[in-house]
């Protein structure tokens, strides 16, 4: 049995049972009255009972389920990925009407989600001994072994969110379940089945509520769920018991998703600690062991070259002009946001090679209008907790102060509207002074959620860096970034050529640079504070010069790109806890990091033509997965900051800074791609401008 065929096997059962699933549906929506009003009732009961507190749920949020049978929306099965330690236990009602504990460990693993033929797909395996990777060689033996159970969820328009599991650890058996969006958690209705597929009962079922949370620092996955018997001729609900809750606690660092086979072997071989260099010398000895993020676990060109394979989209956004007023007003009159409807431009940012006498000079055209982009850009406080569709409260805004934002019902359309994405962003506004005027500068990083016509199936990462008018809307800069392992959207010729179309924004100039590792010598490096518990790692990089160009043609998005020269150097120190990273780095729920970024500009001589750091202490990181490697860990990661302490030409220069990057964990390879702001009113910086 191959690994694949496992998991195949799971599909063609899902397959089989729609008509059954179209049936649970239609029930459910005909008896969603009486079933959500004693639904919530049970659910409430029995809510504080053990050790996990589960929600308090009305019968409304189970009618709206049941009355909207079938949600098609990735955050879904994206709500944790990775592995997760659970503590499992089961409330058996005994005669008295106590209740009897039973405890079990298990050891999960979601893989992240990917998209086929229009499905959402997530696979998870489960193991009473270990963590074991969903792509593991070692499926089959485990499987034969009856030391594994494999579960695969879908998501599709036309099935809405489907799962089946395979019990192959005792005491066997199946599970085939349908699912329903209930608030910001997810319902499942779950019947066991018997190994030769046949029901256990024919109306008795699992049913089950699940979300997320952190406690502490510690990101959570929940369930919390109880044995039904459900009569749907006379739309009625029995609890007959066990209840079962279980608390999963995500696993990070060494333990993390990526390195779960090398774990394993660890485990095996006996622990070994890595010791690090902490200060005034000392050689401090993490608490919890660290994994080697320089060892490869597949080679160091292997890796960059997966990490390259990414399709580029540099664009110049301008306000539509006929689009109606763009504040959004709450109640009274207070701006609380700007509908922002973008036309967006080709755009080439080419940097001459950097001389001593002339520092660094770019070329920045601005090319015909090649698509659109339209959302809301809401503010939000500081402390709220984003998500798509998520409305944050009624927040004025304050052009004097950096305030959050989020960007919703975003929607990007290229060429004849036929190739684009959905996307969800975050970002902050950055007060500023350019030529004794106040301006509001933003940048924010998104997220393709869905991605249609040529770019159906891509996940995919964007920045954003500009200016934002409460008459006028949003100008700036967009970049996309967006993984294209099978090179479906690199040209195979050269692109129509640009036809130029206007100026760039007064008084700006962008900048574009690309980051990798000289080669695998240059390694990265641990950094650990006074207490010697690791608090991060120093990065260093070269910086080339990077050629972008897209166009929309018949066939759809096509990309050109082209790695240049050397042109400088750049270290960063990133504030990120590899053991504790605070969020499962999905697309919801992306991994926060900080960065403090330098870069250091020089000629082929190699003397200086300049230097400026960039504090990007706001940063986003989402898992990712690199074709034909599994096993290796993969990041995708973006941030943003203010551009200070400039030296030569740039000192005292005002500007922001975006990073649309990527890396390898084990080997540490990197494929970064950095956009700088500047202001640039005499035209210092830009080719073609007097000084």
């Amino acid at each position: 049995m191959e690994i694949e065929d496992a998991y195949s096997d799971l599909f063609d059962r899902l397959e089989g049972s729609r008509e059954t699933f179209e049936k649970w549906r239609a029930d459910f929506a005909r008896c969603a009255d009486r079933l959500s009003d004693d639904l919530a009732s049970l659910f409430n009961r029995h809510r504080n009972v053990g050790f996990l507190e589960g929600p308090e749920l009305s019968a409304r949020e189970f009618r709206n389920a049941f009355r909207i049978p079938k949600v098609f929306e990735r955050q879904l099965l994206d709500m944790f990925t990775g592995p997760a330690q659970g503590d499992m236990r089961l409330y058996q009602p005994q005669g008295s009407g106590e209740l009897r504990e039973e405890q079990q460990a298990v050891y999960s693993v979601w893989d992240s989600v990917s998209v086929k033929d229009g499905r959402l797909l997530q696979r998870i395996t489960a193991s009473k001994q270990r963590f074991i990777e969903p792509g593991s060689s070692e499926i089959p033996w485990l499987t034969a072994e009856r030391k594994i159970d494999l579960q695969v969820n879908i998501c599709s328009r036309d099935t809405g969110i489907l799962s089946w599991s395979i019990f192959s650890q005792p005491p066997g058996g199946q599970l085939r379940s349908i699912g329903y969006r209930l608030g910001d958690r997810v319902l499942w209705i779950n019947q066991f089945m018997t190994d030769d597929m046949i029901p256990v009962a024919e109306n008795r079922f699992l049913v089950t509520v699940e979300w997320r949370d952190e406690v502490d620092g510690r990101t959570r996955f929940l369930i919390y769920g109880m044995h039904l018997s459900i009569d749907f001729a006379a739309c009625q609900v029995t609890f007959t018991g066990p209840i079962i809750k279980i608390v999963n606690s995500v696993i990070a660092g060494e333990e993390g998703r990526s390195s779960l086979e090398r774990r394993s072997a660890m485990g095996r071989e006996g622990t070994r600690e890595l010791a690090g260099q902490g200060p005034e010398g000392k050689v401090m000895i993490p608490s919890a062991v660290l994994p080697d993020i320089n060892a490869e676990t597949y080679p160091f060109g292997l890796v960059q070259q997966l990490l390259d394979q990414v399709a580029y989209i540099n664009m110049l956004s301008r306000p539509d002009r006929g689009a109606p007023e763009t504040a959004i007003r709450a109640s009274g009159s207070e701006v609380i946001g700007v509908a922002v409807r973008e036309v967006l431009h080709r755009f080439e940012i080419a940097l001459d090679p950097p001389a001593a006498n002339d520092g660094l000079r770019a070329h920045n055209i601005v090319g015909e209008a090649i698509g659109t982009f339209h959302h809301s850009w809401i503010i939000a406080p500081d402390d709220f907790r984003a998500l798509p569709g998520r409305q944050p409260p009624p927040t004025p805004l304050d052009p004097s102060s950096s305030q959050r934002f989020v960007m919703l019902d975003g929607i990007c359309r290229f060429g004849d509207g036929n190739d684009g994405f959905r996307g969800f962003v975050t970002g902050r506004t950055f007060p500023m002074t350019i030529g004794g005027r106040p301006e509001l500068w933003a940048a924010a990083i998104g997220n393709i959620t869905e991605g249609f016509g040529s770019l159906e199936g891509h996940e995919g990462t964007y920045t954003y860096c500009g200016t934002l008018d409460l008459d006028r809307g949003f100008s700036g800069n967009l970049l996309c970034r967006i993984l294209d392992p099978k090179g479906e959207l690199r040209a195979e010729r050269s692109l129509p050529s640009l036809r130029r179309e206007g100026e760039v924004e007064p008084g700006i100039t962008y900048l574009l640079f690309r980051g990798q590792k000289r080669n695998k010598d240059q390694k990265t490096r641990y950094r650990f504070g006074s207490n010697g518990q690791m608090e991060g790692f120093d990065v260093e990089q070269q910086l080339r010069t990077l050629d972008l160009d897209f166009s929309s043609q018949e066939r759809g998005l096509r990309i050109a790109k082209s790695v240049g020269p050397v042109i400088g150097s750049m270290t960063s120190s990133v504030r990120l806890n590899i053991l504790q990273p605070g969020a499962p780095g999905t697309g919801v729920t992306p991994i926060p990091f900080g960065a403090y970024n330098e870069y250091f500009f020089h000629d082929r001589d190699g003397r200086s033509v300049g230097s400026f750091a960039a504090d990007g202490s706001e940063g986003r990181t989402f898992y990712m997965s690199l074709s034909g490697v599994p096993g290796q860990q993969a990041l995708r990661f973006s941030g943003f900051g203010p551009i200070e302490k400039g030296t030569g030409p740039f000192a005292g220069v005002p500007g922001l800074m975006t990073d649309n990057s990527a890396a390898g964990v084990a080997p540490h390879a990197l494929s970064t791609l950095y956009v700088v702001r500047l202001s640039d009113p005499e035209g210092r910086f830009l080719v073609g401008r007097s000084r």
